[in-house]
C-alpha cells in the first residue's frame, strides 16, 4: 500500500508507510514535530 506525504496541500512523497516516516522524521526531526506542523501521511487507494 501507498502513503501520501502532505503538507499544507502539497504532496512531498508519495512512498510504503517505512519510508513516508523516514521523509518525516529527515525533515522535520520527529514524526511528532511534523504532526503538530500540520503533516498528513494518508493512503492512497
Amino acid at each position: 500500500m501507498a502513503f501520501r506525504v502532505s503538507y499544507k496541500g502539497i504532496t512531498q512523497h508519495l512512498g510504503g508507510l517505512e519510508s513516508a516516516f523516514e521523509f518525516l522524521v529527515r525533515h522535520w526531526g520527529s514524526s511528532e514535530k511534523a504532526f503538530e506542523a500540520g503533516v498528513k501521511v494518508l493512503p492512497v487507494l
